[in-house]
């Protein structure tokens, strides 16, 4: 209820700004919003003429924190590998801030910094740029060295923005090479 009311706040906010612009004489032809967990209510506002929600395509866990998403409907994972058993509460897997970025989740008090689908109680606790390191109780007995896990990220647009390619896979099955064509355009 919270996500709805901000939302629609912030969507009548910005079909008022545009009335006065054009009550100056601009003449302000759409008038757009961005945000994925708001985009349902945002559209609901009259006015707006445009929304540009980018998360969707992927979901992420902070949508999922939202509860605009669901594990399920997370079409992103990055795929990471044991590298290090340290202890029998840590591990470090060899993706750190360079693949996922360093947000953490949005409006939460959870922490960490991605959801680890084969084992969702182990915690992402920090990043360095190549390692991540992994929070967990009996480490030893449950993960090994080159053990892959699956990792939905927190915010899934650094993640493809910081990836030259990408691999569509179905029923873990490779099936598509997809190139990042837009990496590294941003100005």
């Amino acid at each position: 209820e919270g996500l709805r009311q901000g939302s629609v706040r912030t969507a009548a906010a910005m079909t008022e700004t545009a009335r006065l612009l054009r009550a100056h004489g601009l003449d302000l032809r759409e008038v757009s919003i961005g945000c994925t967990p708001a985009v349902r209510y945002n559209m609901a506002v009259p006015g707006i003429t445009e929304v540009r929600p980018g998360t969707y395509v992927f979901n992420d866990f902070n949508c999922v924190i939202e509860g605009v998403a669901t594990v399920e409907t997370c079409a992103l994972t990055v795929l990471v590998t044991v590298v290090s058993i340290a202890a029998d509460d840590r591990a470090i897997v060899d993706a750190g801030s360079k693949v996922f970025s360093s947000d953490g989740l949005a409006h939460s008090e959870k922490r960490g910094f991605g959801f680890v689908l084969e084992h969702p109680d182990i915690v992402i606790d920090h990043f360095n740029e190549e390692h991540g390191y992994l929070v967990l109780k009996n480490a030893r007995e449950r993960l090994h060295i080159g053990q892959r896990l699956q990792v939905i990220p927190n915010h899934v647009c650094p993640v493809v923005n910081l990836a030259d390619v990408m691999y569509g896979v179905r029923s873990g099955a490779l099936e598509k090479r997809i190139e990042v064509s837009a990496r590294g355009k941003a100005q």
